[in-house]
């Protein structure tokens, strides 16, 4: 059999995973385990988001920041971001729930050492990463947060991808 890059000299070394492949698999499973408990904890929560949105424009009065005074872009975004959030809460919350629960299979998947589970999380996180873009109206807000998921998204993809040697 011819080597490449892509399949290293099998050895007794290399039947264990990589240090660093095994730290971004435990963030990733903190990281679902976290969005997990917390999509549980926010089911059924949606009558308390008119409260939020009081508390959000109650906090914007006490600290003597008028609205009319921001810039128009930021203060369009919020008018836009808020009732959007609001109306959109339990969607998102199902949609976060399946999107790290589907997140689980890859993670597993790459714990026993599998590629196709660096396959299937780039797809989730291509996924994932424009969750913002779905549930928003495309404003300075969910275009900010968008961008932060996807350079997230991308930095893990990247890590993952130079373990792949790892994987069968």
């Amino acid at each position: 059999m011819i080597e490449t890059l892509d399949q290293p000299k099998q050895s007794e070394s290399s039947s264990k995973l990589p240090a660093f492949l095994i730290v971004l698999l435990v963030l990733t499973s903190i990281n679902i385990l976290y969005n997990v408990a917390n999509g549980l904890m926010g089911l059924g929560k949606s009558d308390q988001l008119e409260e939020l949105e009081t508390a959000i424009y109650q906090g914007f009065e006490e600290s003597g920041t008028d609205l009319e005074d921001m810039p128009a872009g930021i203060r369009i975004a919020l008018e836009e971001f808020v009732p959007d959030l609001i109306d959109n809460y339990n969607a998102m919350s199902y949609f976060e729930l399946a999107y790290y629960l589907l997140l689980i299979i890859p993670v597993v998947m790459m714990f026993q050492r599998k590629k196709l589970g660096l396959w299937l999380y780039m797809v989730l996180q291509v996924i994932g990463s424009f969750e913002f873009m779905y549930f928003f109206r495309p404003n300075a807000i969910s275009v900010t947060i968008t961008v932060f998921f996807v350079l997230f998204a991308v930095l893990f993809i990247i890590l993952y991808r130079m373990n792949r040697h790892a994987l069968h």
